[in-house]
């Protein structure tokens, strides 16, 4: 039986075994990588963490995260062109906004797979390139619709007709801004006389030069602007300028066709002369102001043609309702000033004076009967102390009343507080200041029963300016009014 030794390797073939070996680990490595993907998800994560904290910044392991899946999904979700870290980075960049707007992160995750900067470097730029180029579009975009603006404005400006002597100054407005505009001709046959080219005519190459055309003739665009806005202004006034000049035209004439008093007359025509002056001279703000001050006497010259009539109306009303020297001695002063106002065409003051004829009236048509506040749970009657017209202290003692119509129902009145120097305020109830006897009499009567029996303090019949005190006072006849208080 014969034995065989296996002979020794040599070292050439130690070399192959030991490359083989090292493919073998490489390529297992490489497996376990793509089929353990959460592991090195999370290896990554923390390198991203580890990396942004070494840069000063606190990135969050979430935001890592996301950051993170981002880029496996660039990975393996896009085919077309070959995998690579450009096309990595390509899309983190694209998504930037969604993953890293507070930290950085496509630069991190840069950082974290080894990506050199050379490459970063160069993407980065060619973005900005093509968003310049982008920019430098939009600029030419609105230039040329600016200038297609322009024109169509001019041309409608040049076509309005107003009155002549603005008309000068909208011609003047419309040649000045076409001749901003022609400063464009160059720049607008090349670049807008076709606008649905433009959006291929800028590219990454020409867009410093287009950039710099559309910016040289931005001072052109803001002349012509301003002269449109000039010629619009024109148009504007013009139309305020007739409006008022009818609305002067008008007013004057509805005055004149009234015929009213030749003071009113001669007004009118001094106020419309001064609108008219005003429009001829361009002051329109004084002219609308003229129109204003004549409408007022428009309104003047109607009340003027009905106050005198009522004024006579109304005395002969009040000298026959009267019934009493005091009603007809108040009737006759107004009436005489009145007369005066008539005679001085004062319309404002005549006005007023029909007025307090009319109060006049109405107090003495007026009935009522003066009772003292006779219910359950409210009071009836106070004293108290006040401060007299001689400025002494004094004891002052009311019963608290109200007016009443012929409806029983409680009516407001004019009544003057004598603690507060007279001021005169309406009510509906108000303390009535009566001799302590008076007051002692009605206290006793409701704390007989509740009611009071005798309520009633006085009466204001027609004819009359004051109602009469009937309540009886002081030695059984009735006594005069003493004061009013309108808070207690």
């Amino acid at each position: 039986m014969s034995t065989s030794i296996a002979q020794e390797p040599d070292l050439q073939s130690l070399v192959e075994m030991m490359d083989s070996a090292d493919a073998s680990r490489e390529l297992r490595g490489n497996v376990e990588r793509e089929l353990n993907i959460a592991g090195e998800k999370w290896s990554l994560t923390g390198r991203l963490v580890a990396a942004s904290a070494a840069r000063g910044l606190v990135l969050s392991e979430d935001d890592a995260a996301r950051a993170v899946n981002a880029y496996f999904d660039g990975l393996y979700s896009f085919k077309a062109p070959q995998q690579s870290a450009s096309t990595a980075l390509a899309g983190l960049y694209i998504n930037r906004s969604a993953i890293g707007r507070r930290y950085g992160i496509p630069a991190l995750v840069f950082l974290a797979i080894a990506v050199p900067g050379t490459m970063l470097a160069s993407f980065v730029g060619q973005e900005q390139l093509r968003q310049r180029a982008r920019d430098a579009e939009s600029g030419l975009s609105a230039a040329c619709r600016q200038i297609a603006s322009l024109y169509d404005d001019l041309a409608v400006l040049a076509a309005t007709r107003i009155d002549a002597a603005l008309q000068q100054d909208l011609d003047t407005s419309v040649l000045s801004g076409r001749g901003s505009l022609m400063q464009t001709g160059d720049f607008s046959e090349r670049f807008c006389s076709d606008y649905a080219s433009i959006s291929g005519m800028v590219t990454e190459d020409n867009y410093e030069r287009i950039g710099s055309e559309t910016g040289s003739i931005k001072p052109a665009l803001a002349s012509a602007q301003a002269h449109a806005a000039e010629g619009r202004a024109v148009v504007d006034m013009n139309k305020r300028s007739l409006a008022t000049r009818q609305s002067l035209d008008s007013l004057i004439q509805e005055i004149r066709s009234q015929s009213p008093a030749k003071p009113l007359l001669d007004k009118a025509e001094t106020t419309y002369a001064s609108g008219i002056a005003a429009l001829n001279n361009r002051q329109q703000p004084q002219a609308e102001e003229y129109q204003t001050q004549l409408g007022t006497i428009r309104a003047g010259v109607q009340k003027f043609s009905v106050l005198p009539t009522q004024l006579e109306q109304l005395y002969a009303s009040v000298r026959t309702v009267s019934r009493e020297d005091a009603a007809l001695q108040q009737a006759e002063s107004l009436y005489r000033q009145g007369q005066t106002y008539v005679g001085s065409v004062d319309v404002s003051q005549l006005e007023q004076t029909v007025s307090k004829m009319e109060q006049l009236r109405a107090l003495l048509e007026t009935e009522f009967t003066i009772k003292v506040v006779n219910r359950p749970g409210v009071k009836s009657g106070i004293d108290r102390y006040f401060t007299d017209n001689s400025g002494k202290r004094a004891s002052g003692y009311y019963l608290i009343v109200e007016a009443l119509d012929k409806q029983n129902r409680a009516i407001e009145m004019p009544i003057p507080n004598q603690e507060e120097g007279g001021r005169t305020y309406r009510v509906k109830t108000w303390g009535e200041q009566v001799p302590k006897e008076v007051y002692d009499r009605v206290a006793a009567d409701k704390r007989d029963d509740g009611i009071i029996q005798r309520d009633t303090l006085g009466r204001k019949e027609t004819g009359y300016l004051e109602p009469a005190i009937t309540m009886q006072g002081p030695g059984g006849r009735p006594f005069q009014r003493m004061g009013q208080i309108t808070r207690w």
